[in-house]
């Protein structure tokens, strides 16, 4: 009977321990951190993909000249 007891109350403990160090810890602490990162390179990731569109239209418009100078 007493290795029930002390098994159910080890469990509560380690649920205690968990939900603090979940809720006190890891969410506020981590989670604000890893959207920055997370939100920060998905900008840099854009601006590149961006910034690769408009240096493949360059060529595509300086070859489309040429062939009207070469005419």
């Amino acid at each position: 009977m007493a290795w029930l007891w002390f098994g159910k109350v080890l469990a509560l403990a380690n649920l205690a321990y968990f939900s603090i160090n979940l809720f006190g810890f890891l969410i506020p602490r981590f989670l604000p951190k890893a959207f920055e990162k997370y939100f920060q390179e998905r900008g840099e990731v854009h601006f590149k993909r961006s910034e690769d569109k408009r240096v493949d239209e360059a060529p595509h418009e300086a070859k489309s000249d040429e062939n009207k100078k070469v005419d």
